[in-house]
């Protein structure tokens, strides 16, 4: 356990210091939706899920740490938007990839977006039609 300690203070670290104070707040709330029972894979992804989108962190800074294994690293690179991906292609790469990490993580952040978020009626209806896919991908994953 206190290796896994060690690996979630630095997530947390890095997060804290590459996110803006809003962002960072987002990303520690979508970690604690996912966890559930304790530190997790999950949780570690929750934290640094906006890290590469919305700062100047790339995903090779992240792996150069040392402290991430390739299964966090795989799941925050899904859950990174990039060109050329639109929010529709960005959510069907999420779901085809049938990464339960990234799928439950992208849950939470939308259900972290809609309950905190200061998102319009647009904003709402592609956060609801994103979570309806999510939630048929991990259905998917489950009756395997």
């Amino acid at each position: 356990m206190r290796e896994i300690d060690n690996v979630y203070a630095r997530a947390r670290r890095v997060a804290e210091l590459a996110l803006d104070e809003d962002t960072y707040a987002h990303s520690v709330r979508v970690a604690s939706i996912v966890w559930g029972e304790g530190l997790s894979i999950p949780g570690l992804v929750a934290l640094l899920h906006d890290v590469v989108e919305d700062s100047a962190w790339t995903l090779g800074d992240l792996e150069r740490l040392g402290e991430f294994d390739e299964v966090v690293l795989d799941a925050v690179d899904l859950l990174t938007r990039r060109p050329p991906y639109d929010y529709d292609s960005y959510i069907d790469r999420i779901c085809d990839s049938e990464d339960e990490i990234a799928i439950r993580v992208k849950l939470a952040d939308i259900q972290d977006h809609l309950e905190f978020g200061d998102c319009g009626a647009t904003l709402r209806s592609r956060y609801e039609k994103a979570r309806e896919k999510l939630n048929r991908a991990m259905a998917f994953l489950h009756s395997n």
